[in-house]
């Protein structure tokens, strides 16, 4: 920590060659703004066609793909775990920077690959650098809260607010990008994500004023122990790891889907579009749940979500996209997968502090990142390989989706024994 008299001379002014340049000494909040938009849009940029590149240019199998895709999940989830105390460590900035240099890398990576050792390499590094964002942003959010009373009084929560709504438009920019430019080819789609990275790291590492403000993670009160003797939580962390393996099938079974169903590839972005789209609009609409208790909601959501894959079961079996018209069953599994995320989300995150009862939630937090990474990296091989195997038999091609919709039914009746008739605010 720089001494505020210092620190205040440091950032009013630099005298270089008998000039005068004013530095400042917190981020500004249009530039974190902007740089979320623009992350989000080289993400969704790229990643969704990841699995038709797989599919159409590298003819890999199903178990593969599932499970590349399945790492890169875990990767990101295992970097959850460390990314806040990463960003204490070095400073909001520094973190930001090193999660541009890890996607830039990574997506260099994918756009060099023609093999399977590249690609691997690519989606971890893109799994570790998607995780290095949120707490690098927060942090920098905090430190312009504590240095600037312009952002004193809920600003900060204001701010926040704003970067996330960036955050979504840039992924509805994204896909639509990748939409109007996938003819150019996967590799093609690969460099212009990893050149957005890396212009956004010479920009911000230009206009992100140095991290002068480190303050110490707080004193958890509560630590894995508590976790591991807490059975209540762990048989709830076992049912909502199914949540993160049934909304990794956007990223895997649906482009599966569309390619066996004869769709063009250009299509995922459009359903990728309508994703975040519909995600922005039934956010509104589903407040008028939020009264309801915790219990209640979950179990709705997980039931969204198998009743998604059930539907799409007997899509698979029936249904060709032949016209405009044949991708609407694909954009209601869409819908449904979005509903089940926006009751599901949330309302883990109130129950995971009722658990906790007082301590520490980072550790609470951990464990459903950890058993969500394994559910994705164990069961996406699995998934792949149904869908690959079942592709040319029709009475065989909605197994998968059986499968898949077995996971969250099981989840929403775990749910419902564990909470009975429990009120919402007594967990």
């Amino acid at each position: 920590m720089v001494p505020n008299g210092l620190s205040l001379i440091i950032g009013n002014v630099m005298k270089i060659k008998n000039k005068i340049i004013p530095i400042p000494l917190y981020a500004n909040s249009r530039d974190l703004i902007a740089s979320q938009s623009l992350f989000s849009s080289a993400f969704y940029l790229v990643i969704p066609f990841l699995v038709l590149f797989m599919h159409d240019s590298l003819r890999l199998s199903g178990e593969v793909i599932g499970f590349v895709v399945g790492l890169r999940f875990f990767a990101q989830q295992m970097m959850y775990m460390k990314s806040e105390q990463l960003a204490h460590s070095i400073g909001g900035k520094n973190l930001l920077l090193l999660g541009c240099l890890t996607q830039a890398s990574g997506f260099l990576c994918l756009a060099f690959a023609n093999q399977p050792n590249l690609l691997i390499a690519g989606v971890l590094l893109t799994g570790v650098g998607g995780a290095l964002f949120a707490p690098a942003k927060s942090l920098l959010m905090n430190e312009a809260g504590e240095g600037d009373h312009k952002l004193k009084s809920g600003k900060v929560l204001e701010l926040g607010n704003s970067v996330a709504i960036a955050g979504e438009i840039g992924a509805l920019v994204g896909p639509l990008l990748g939409f109007w430019f996938v003819n150019l080819g996967f590799h093609a789609l690969a460099w212009a994500g990893a050149l957005v990275f890396v212009a956004a790291m010479i920009w911000l590492a230009q206009k992100l004023p140095a991290s002068f403000y480190y303050p110490a993670l707080p004193k958890q009160k509560g630590t894995w122990q508590n976790v591991l003797q807490n059975r209540r939580f762990l048989v709830f962390v076992l049912a909502y790891s199914s949540y993160l393996l049934s909304y990794s099938q956007l990223f895997l079974a649906l482009p599966l889907t569309l390619r066996h169903l004869g769709g063009e590839s250009e299509y995922i972005g459009l359903l990728f579009a309508f994703s975040v789209l519909i995600s922005m609009l039934i956010q509104k609409g589903l407040r008028s749940f939020t009264n309801r208790k915790e219990s209640q909601l979950l179990v709705m959501g997980f039931s969204t979500l198998s009743l998604a894959f059930i539907y799409m079961a007997f899509v698979a079996i029936r249904h060709q996209t032949t016209g405009w018209h044949g991708y609407l069953p694909l954009l209601m599994f869409v819908f449904l997968i979005n509903c089940g995320q926006i009751l599901i989300v949330p309302t883990t995150k109130r129950l995971v502090s009722y658990f906790a009862n007082g301590n520490d939630t980072t550790p609470y937090y951990q464990a459903l990142a950890l058993s969500g990474g394994f559910a994705v990296l164990v069961g996406s091989p699995i998934i792949g390989e149904l869908m690959e195997a079942t592709r040319h038999s029709l009475t065989l091609a909605g197994l998968p989706w059986f499968v898949m919709a077995l996971f969250p039914a099981l989840s929403a009746m775990v749910i419902g024994l564990m909470f009975p008739t429990t009120p919402a605010r007594a967990y």
